[in-house]
Formats: structure tokens, C-alpha cells, sequence
């Protein structure tokens, strides 16, 4: 009964983070015993499994235990306290709690991975009943939204629910704004404008918003002394005599989030500040009253025929309008109009005064933080590292009755790599794989030398002779038609190599003189399954199959464990699994090989990518660079170098297709008769370079000219062709002249085609050809130096130690095929 169901494999109590090991390790013992009915049975019994599945480590520390009284150790519940004791260190808490309170939201870090993280860290700290309120006050000190954290400390009754809540909800908000950008009428930060001519009579002007939320907005009746104004409606009056005029409606996105802003006002040379509330659901902006008369100022105010409508269909008549000249930080002296309302309520910038003061820009998208590649093999190190071994019993190569024994003489090796086979036979002795014999053997196969592209040797068995005679235990192999049929629905993949597969198959001292070898240094021999035996794909796609067969998402094919999953918690999960699984038997892969997270698998990664028409500042993909280890150069869609020679083929193709259509021909004829013109300058046509021959077509050719010729150095003849166009350009070609730190220039304003000034901040240290500038703004730009031009006259330009960097879209058009 017991062979039917997997036991627990043995605990490496030296390796890795005991604690943990211990308990998934009891959680197996338990649901194995279970499983084996074996969980009822006498104490001394179960701890005999216990001792005996621990393995011979596990015994020898069961023999260090010191139990009172001796009797106690014939308990069960007495040897698995004291196993529990042994693997639980005391913690210090005090270390603990100081990675408890400097734990802060990473970049990118969504609200469920830091509270999940907090959680992690708060287990070990002691705090028992004030857990929940530390990792409350954790969460509004730790966050990286300072708006967000703002909002929380204003919040009365905080609990950690509703705290978490509400960063959730602010977190869905953004992501679904900014995924709603071509679902709806209307954008954030964005005002729709329809006009319609020649409407039937209108009685009134109407502008109204629409919210983001789903639910329904109830009527409600505020006191107008307690009302914090939301405008949602702006409506004028106007005469009956007024038959033609224009309906304009405005669709606002509301943002679901407001902050504040401190904004500068001047109304008759008095200067004073004011805390707004930034709302781009509001169609005006509002200014109460009472902050004029705290102020003493007392403008004149324009008479309005306008009635603002709150949620609710509120009405609130203005005691007037008046215009006040705006400034902050990067804008001076915007004059904005205001509504002045009796109501103690907050001043309030509404959409378009937040546009002219240009203070709704950005919009911020956090997504989960994701674990790189390089910090998966930093976390599990001890698992990328080393010499790894099954922990089954050593494999002994099963030889036929009439199997007669074969010595070969040694294979000559090449004087140039003698010393790196002498130095790759030192390292296999060192690392047990394999030894030197001094004794007479029956069987001596001969060496073969591979040279892989990192210039390291792989040292392959030659065996003909014992190949015939060994006994193999056939074992299926799985097709790639079946991984494939499993792998359907599958989203995201991770592909972990056995690090030197074969060799984690120990071989006893029989299977070992078989596999002795000769070298131009002595006779040798195989510890570990050597590359060549007949019978090692088998055993080892069992024994893999064995360890990692039973976690589901996985597949394996020899020495390559495939990881698929749904998405990427799951295939997290099952990641976790797999790495946990081949720390615990002492299992080593191989972290060059790796491929992680992708949703495809591929082989191989070039050194560098150009691509097209990706944000330079894209996070995921400065990310997916680095996790791949690649370089990346962007190319503008709109400079004309880089983009001509496919403009131009893309207009030849659009030739031919028209010329046929209007003769109604076949398209693929012409297209076909143009993949048979030589290129100039080569004396080959695409067809002759692809297919090293040409293409029959309609026009009549001598059968000689369709054989097939090898045409040899074709890339070095393109390169040549190349240089020759580039030698003539460069002879009136001249480099543009450099610019220093702070010297004024006008740059190119990709939208409206114009030169506007700007302020050399310094030269960019990775690309020579681009400047970092600043321009009238105080923002910080990236130009190509071909869109920077001198400028004589000198300008001040207000400086900000916070700016930030923005790449303009032409920021890396330097780049091109040709250069």
C-alpha cells in the first residue's frame, strides 16, 4: 500500500531557510501517513517512518536530543516537538521589527503585493494584537502617493480594511481611466465639442459631466452652509428673441481622485495665496466670499446670468464673476476667470483653469511589482550554484549475457586543446564527477572532445562497442505534440535547465569502470551518467518525471522543465514550486539557460533590438530589456533617414498593385517579375539572394539562367555598397558644432513645427548625438542634435530641482540602419 503514494524525499537540514523546509516538510509526512493509513498506528512506528524519511541527517541529529524523561522519547508528539524546536531559532525581534517599519511601497508596487509584504514581514515581529493598526500606519506612512497619503490622514475611524481599500480603489481608478482612453466619449483631462448649426429655437446653454462611477447619483438636499461645492452643471438664460443660437455640450471624465494646489492670485497689485482644490469634473472655477474678505480685497465684480447646479440638481447663484491673474511655480500672470459664491465652502479650479495653469498632465498607472529574472536567481542562488544529484539510489548499467568487453585506444587530441582538457578533467575530478583509475578495467571507450561557443570543452563517451550490449529500461518520452496539447490556454511560460543534466544520475562503482575512458593524460572514469549511454535519456526523463511530474502546470522533456501558466500568479505559484521542490532533493539548474515569464519560448537573444513606435520611457520595456539582457535603440517614425528605405518599398509595392489592378492583372505576377530585378550596385535580385536562383515567371528565359548557383559574401557585398553611398554623402557632410552647459538655443516643437528658446542642461552620457534641454516651461527635454539650433539673444528660464526628464518623440532618431 505504501508503495503506491510518494514519501516525503529526505530534509537537507544545512541548506537553505530550515524553518520554512521543516514545515512544508511535517505537511507532507502528515498527508503521507494519512494517505497510507498509517497515522493511527503506535508511536514507536510512526517515529521509525519519521527517522527514517528524515534520512541519515535527520537521525543524527535525532541522536543529539536530549529528552526528560528518557521515556519521552518513544512519544511521537515529544519528537516532532523537539525536530520543531530544532529547526525554530529564536528570531530577534528587534531586527524584525526594524524591516517591519522601513518597509515602503516599491515603484510599480501595487496596494496587494505591499500589504502581502507587510503581512510577511509582521509575522515575525511579535506584535500579536496591534498587528492589524502596525500594518494600518505602515500603509499611510509607506505609500508613495503623497496625494493618496493625504487622504488617508484625514480619514476619522481608520481601519486597516478601509485603509486598504482605498488605495485599491484609487489604484482600479487610474488603471481603468487609463484603459477607458477609446472606450468612451470622453478622455481624462479631455473636452469633447460637438456644434451643431442651424439648431430650432434654445432656450438655454447646457454643459454637463458625466462620472466614471456606474452607480446611480441620488438627489440630495445639502444646506447651502455646509455644501463643499462639486459643480457638475453650468446653465445661463437667455432672451426668447435669441432663436439661432449654437448647443455646445461638453462630456467631462470626472477623476476620481482631487489634491490640492497652492496658486498665487493678484487682484489690484495684493498678492496672496490660495489652497485649491484641483477638480477636472468642475466646468468653472469657484472662489468664495469669505476668502476675499480675509484678505481685504474688494473687487468690482462683473453681474453674471449664470446658475451653477451641484450633484443633485443644487442651485447656487453667484454673486458675481471676476477676473484674477494666476501664479505658480512654472506659470506667471494666467488670468482666470472665477465665479465668487457666498458659501463657506473650498476654493475650487475647475477643468479648464487646471489645463491653462498646466496642472493636470501626468497620469500615474501602478501595476504589480514583478520579480526580474536576475532577482529570481539572486533570491534562489543556492539553486543556480553548484554540482547538483538525484537523490535516488545510484544507476547501474545492466549489460546483456553475452556482452564481450572492448578496449579502445585513446583518440589523438589536437595540441591546441590538450590544456583545456587537462584543466576540464582536473574540474570533474574535483567535483567527483569523475576520477582517474590505476587499475586494470574490462572496458575502455574512447573520448569525444565538443567545443561549445563559450569556449568550454563537453567531454562525450564514444560507446559503440557498449551501447549494443546494454539492457535499456524503456521509458516514454514524451512528443512535442503532446506538450504542446497540454500547454493549450497557457499564457505565460518559463522554460529552468538541468545544469549539466546527465550528471545529476550518480552511477555505483560497477556502471562506473564501464564508462572508463582513455585521454592523452591516463585512463579515466565516469562517477555520474556520462553524455552518450544509451540507456541515459530514459533514466533520466524518469527520475526527472519522478521529482517534478506531480506539480501540475508542469512539463517535462529531458534535462528542460517548461512552467505554464494562466496568468502570472499562477504560473508565480507554480515557479515557486518547481525551485522549492529542486532546492529541497539538492537539484541544480542552469541560470544562462533560463527563460522567465515569457509568453513565448524562444531561443536565443540578439544584442541588440531596434524598434519602432515604443514609448521611450516605457517602463515594461526598459524592464523586458533588461530581463532578456539586450540592448535597444529607438528609431522615430518621423525622421525620414531611417524610414526611407521602407517608405520607398512600401511606394514601389503600391505601384505595381495599382498598375495591375487597372490592368486587371494578377498583382503577384508584377510582384514576382520585381523579386527578379538585380539590386544596383550588387548584380543580384532578391530572388537570387534568398533562393540562389532565379524565379520563372511569364517573360520567357533561357532554362541555363533558372539553375541554381551558390553566390557566396552576399553581406559583405551589401556593406560595400553601403560605404560607397556613405563615402559620397560624407563628402559634403560636415559635423554639426557641440553645445555647452547653460547656452541658450532654440529647439524644434514637434507639434506646431515651430523653434521655440530653450537652455542647454548638459550632453546625454549614452547617446553623443542628444542633448538634454530645458525649455520656456523649466521642463527638461531630450532633442536629437539636428533639431538644436544657436540662438544669440539670452533668456532667463526658472529652474526646478525636480524637473523631470521627457523624451520628445524624436528623441533617439539619431539611430539608423545604415550608420
Amino acid at each position: 500500500m505504501m508503495d503506491a503514494f510518494r514519501p516525503p524525499a529526505p530534509l537537507k537540514f544545512s541548506i537553505g531557510n530550515v524553518k520554512e523546509k521543516w514545515r512544508k516538510w511535517r505537511q507532507e509526512l502528515e498527508n503521507y501517513l494519512l494517505a497510507t493509513e498509517k497515522d493511527e498506528c503506535a508511536d514507536k512506528i510512526k517515529i521509525a517512518i519519521l527517522l527514517n524519511l528524515l534520512g541519515s541527517e535527520g537521525l543524527e541529529i535525532f541522536n543529539t536530543f536530549k529528552f526528560e524523561p528518557p521515556e519521552s522519547q518513544k512519544n511521537y508528539s515529544e519528537v516532532l516537538k523537539k525536530f520543531e524546536e530544532y529547526c525554530s531559532p529564536r528570531q530577534n525581534v528587534v531586527y524584525e521589527r526594524y524591516k517591519f517599519f522601513s518597509c515602503v511601497q516599491q515603484e510599480g508596487q501595487a496596494i496587494e503585493c505591499y500589504v502581502t509584504q507587510l503581512r510577511t514581514l509582521a509575522s515575525t515581529c511579535e506584535f500579536e494584537e496591534q498587528e492589524n493598526g502596525l500594518i494600518r500606519d505602515r500603509i499611510v506612512l509607506g505609500i508613495r502617493d503623497n496625494g493618496l497619503k493625504e487622504r488617508l490622514l484625514r480619514e476619522s475611524g481608520l481601519g486597516l480594511e478601509k485603509a486598504i481599500e482605498i488605495v485599491r480603489a484609487a489604484e482600479t481608478s487610474r488603471e481603468q481611466l487609463r484603459s477607458m482612453k477609446e472606450e468612451t466619449a470622453a478622455t481624462v483631462n479631455s473636452v469633447k465639442r460637438n456644434r451643431r448649426q442651424n439648431q430650432p429655437k434654445q432656450l438655454s446653454k447646457s454643459t454637463s459631466a458625466k462620472s466614471v462611477n456606474s452607480k446611480n447619483i441620488h438627489e440630495m438636499k445639502v444646506p447651502e452652509n455646509e455644501l463643499d461645492i462639486y459643480i457638475d452643471s453650468v446653465t445661463e438664460k437667455v432672451q426668447e428673441n435669441e432663436l439661432n443660437s449654437d448647443s455646445m455640450n461638453k462630456n467631462v471624465e470626472i477623476v476620481s481622485e482631487t489634491w490640492y494646489k497652492s496658486v498665487t492670485l493678484n487682484s489690484n497689485d495684493t498678492y496672496f495665496e490660495v489652497d485649491f482644490k484641483l477638480d477636472t469634473g468642475a466646468e468653472v472655477n469657484i472662489l468664495p466670499l469669505y476668502v476675499l474678505n480675509i484678505v481685504k480685497v474688494k473687487p468690482k465684480l462683473s453681474e453674471t446670468n449664470l446658475s451653477l447646479t451641484a450633484y443633485g440638481n443644487f442651485k447656487l447663484k453667484p454673486e458675481g464673476t471676476i477676473i484674477i491673474n494666476c501664479s505658480t511655480s512654472k506659470l506667471k500672470n494666467i488670468p482666470l476667470q472665477f465665479y465668487v459664491v457666498n458659501v463657506k465652502s473650498k476654493p475650487i479650479l475647475g477643468l479648464k483653469g487646471c489645463l491653462e495653469l498646466k496642472l493636470i498632465e501626468r497620469i500615474d498607472a501602478i501595476e504589480c511589482s514583478k520579480i526580474s529574472k536576475n532577482e529570481l536567481i539572486k533570491q534562489y542562488k543556492d539553486v543556480f550554484t553548484g554540482t547538483g544529484e538525484f537523490p535516488d539510489e545510484p544507476y547501474h548499467i545492466t549489460l546483456k549475457d553475452n556482452a564481450i568487453p572492448v578496449i579502445h585506444p585513446p583518440r589523438r587530441v589536437l595540441q591546441a586543446l590538450q590544456p583545456k582538457l587537462k584543466e576540464t578533467l582536473d574540474k570533474l575530478e574535483k567535483e567527483k564527477i569523475g576520477s582517474k583509475v590505476n587499475k586494470p578495467t574490462d572496458w575502455v571507450q574512447r573520448l569525444v572532445i565538443v567545443e561549445k561557443p563559450n569556449g568550454n570543452l563537453r567531454l562525450c563517451l564514444d560507446p559503440r562497442d557498449l551501447n549494443k550490449v546494454i539492457k535499456r529500461e524503456h521509458y516514454q518520452i514524451p512528443s512535442a505534440d503532446d506538450i504542446i496539447s497540454r500547454l493549450e490556454g497557457k499564457k505565460i511560460f518559463s522554460v529552468v535547465d538541468l545544469k549539466d543534466g546527465f550528471w545529476h544520475v550518480p552511477l555505483d562503482e560497477v556502471s562506473s569502470e564501464i564508462c572508463t575512458f582513455n585521454t592523452p593524460f591516463g585512463r579515466c572514469k565516469f562517477n555520474k551518467m556520462p553524455f552518450g549511454i544509451a540507456s541515459a535519456p530514459e533514466i533520466f526523463q524518469k527520475r526527472n518525471q519522478k521529482l517534478f511530474g506531480d506539480i501540475e502546470g508542469v512539463e517535462i522533456y529531458f534535462d528542460d522543465i517548461i512552467v505554464a501558466g494562466n496568468d502570472e500568479a499562477s504560473h508565480d505559484a507554480i515557479m515557486s514550486k518547481v525551485l522549492e521542490r529542486a532546492r529541497s532533493v539538492n537539484l541544480k539548474l542552469n541560470p544562462d539557460k533560463l527563460q522567465y515569464r515569457v509568453s513565448e519560448v524562444k531561443f536565443g537573444v540578439p544584442n541588440t533590438v531596434i524598434s519602432d513606435n515604443i514609448p521611450f520611457n516605457s517602463y515594461i520595456y526598459k524592464k523586458f530589456a533588461n530581463d532578456w539582457d539586450f540592448n535597444y535603440a529607438f528609431i522615430s517614425p518621423d525622421y525620414s533617414p531611417s524610414n526611407g528605405m521602407v517608405e520607398r518599398a512600401v511606394g514601389i509595392a503600391k505601384g505595381i498593385m495599382r498598375k495591375a489592378k487597372e490592368d486587371r492583372k494578377d498583382y503577384f505576377v508584377g510582384l514576382m517579375e520585381y523579386r527578379n530585378i538585380p539590386i544596383s550596385g550588387l548584380n543580384l535580385s532578391p530572388a537570387q539572394i534568398m533562393f540562389n536562383r532565379r524565379l520563372k515567371t511569364k517573360l520567357p528565359i533561357s532554362n541555363k539562367l533558372l539553375n541554381a548557383e551558390l553566390f557566396n559574401n552576399i553581406r559583405e557585398k551589401l556593406i560595400m555598397k553601403q560605404n560607397i553611398q556613405k563615402f559620397y554623402y560624407d563628402k559634403t557632410a560636415h559635423p554639426l558644432s557641440e553645445f555647452n552647459q547653460k547656452e541658450n538655443v532654440r529647439i524644434l516643437n514637434f507639434k506646431n513645427k515651430t523653434w521655440e528658446p530653450a537652455e542647454i542642461v548638459s550632453k546625454h552620457k549614452l547617446h553623443p548625438r542628444s542633448y538634454l534641454v530645458k525649455d520656456q516651461f523649466g521642463k527638461i527635454l531630450r532633442h536629437n542634435r539636428k533639431h538644436i539650433r544657436k540662438l544669440n539673444t539670452p533668456f532667463n528660464i526658472e529652474t526646478n530641482p525636480n524637473d523631470e526628464i521627457i523624451n520628445t518623440s524624436q528623441s533617439d532618431s539619431e539611430v539608423t540602419l545604415n550608420s
